[in-house]
């Protein structure tokens, strides 16, 4: 089975490197409108270069669309027209109704289309979608994602892009996965342009959410599982996304989501926070889980990431790696909890 990534740049590499750990696959051409880039990625992966979509070979089977975020309806929706599965990079398109376009030319070209939501493959994002059900109904969910920001070159595309696009689609997938809920509308949102870009550098959205439907609820894929000591998946492939078993409410739950790109933070592998509140509280097992972060992520070096990590001190504490050992500022991951009593309340 032959593959191409179409766009040669970090994603794109992380694409191409992938692909040559899929067993089955081979990834037979790299595609970047830049020669150079592309001609760099294949040193380091054996494939073919070309600079033009329209010159893969009839024998591809899948494309892997890891260009800038502006251009992933056009190319996605090109190649399924062409006869090619599409594994595309989030987001799917810059509108709705460029997503809907996707999804119709999927089904009329009998073609796979899949987005890269790679978060819930996340042992600790598993293990909060299993856990969530203890909170109760839930009333509110809130967000927090940071990433730092330094100029690539002639090549960066964010400042077109904006951070809403970027970086609040995690978010959306996640609260989804974890709660099962989905998003009805935006009652409002705030948009930041500190770094005078064109598009915003940051946002605070009010989001409303309420209990999905039959369809929502059971559609896509979920990883089948970690094997034992390991942070690869077992192979098998995923298995279908049944219904979450978090208490859906009858009334609607209320979601903050905010996000920005920083100028002086660093990124250390972890930038993002998920709040989920019900009727209990947090998640007495979220603390449970944090102590168990060495076990969840076994090949994970906390020391050789200059991350120092503290477990729950204490009720009401944040867990999070705290910091780089230079003093370096960054968004760590951060999981706030209040231990509650089973049939007793908050503690």
């Amino acid at each position: 089975m032959n593959v191409a990534v179409i766009g040669c740049g970090g994603i794109g590499k992380a694409h191409a490197l992938a692909w040559q750990q899929v067993a089955g696959a081979t990834l037979s051409h790299v595609v970047d409108r830049d020669r150079q880039r592309a001609e760099a990625l294949a040193a380091e992966t054996g494939a073919a270069v070309l600079t033009d979509l329209n010159d893969l070979p009839d024998d591809v089977a899948i494309v892997s669309v890891a260009t800038d975020p502006a251009s992933h309806a056009r190319l996605a929706e090109q190649c399924l027209r062409h006869g090619w599965h599409v594994f595309c990079e989030k987001p799917l398109g810059m509108t709705a109704a460029e997503g809907q376009r996707l999804l119709d030319t999927s089904r009329e070209a009998g073609r796979a289309l899949s987005v890269g939501f790679k978060m819930r493959y996340e042992p600790i994002f598993a293990k909060a979608r299993e856990l969530c059900p203890e909170v109760g109904d839930i009333i509110q969910i809130a967000t927090t994602k940071t990433q730092p920001f330094a100029h690539r070159g002639a090549g960066e595309w964010r400042p077109r892009v904006g951070a809403m696009f970027e970086l609040s689609v995690h978010d959306f997938d996640l609260i989804g996965f974890i709660t099962g809920l989905q998003p009805r509308r935006v009652v409002a949102a705030q948009l930041s342009h500190r770094l005078g870009w064109d598009r915003e550098d940051g946002f605070t959205a009010l989001v409303e959410y309420a209990a999905a439907d039959e369809e929502s609820r059971t559609s896509g894929f979920q990883p089948r599982g970690l094997a034992a000591g390991s942070r690869s998946y077992e192979e098998g492939g995923d298995e279908a996304l049944g219904a979450c078993a978090a208490s859906a409410p009858d009334q609607v739950v209320m979601a903050t989501l905010s996000g920005c790109y920083t100028r002086d933070s660093r990124w250390l592998g972890a930038d993002f926070c998920l709040t989920v509140t019900g009727e209990r509280g947090y998640a007495h097992r979220a603390a449970v889980l944090l102590d168990r972060v060495a076990d969840l992520y076994p090949t994970f070096d906390f020391a050789q990431q200059g991350l120092v990590y503290e477990g729950p001190a204490g009720p009401g504490v944040d867990c999070r790696p705290v910091a780089s050992r230079d003093g370096g500022i960054h968004g760590g991951l951060r999981i706030s909890f209040q231990p509650w009593n089973p049939g007793g309340g908050a503690a």
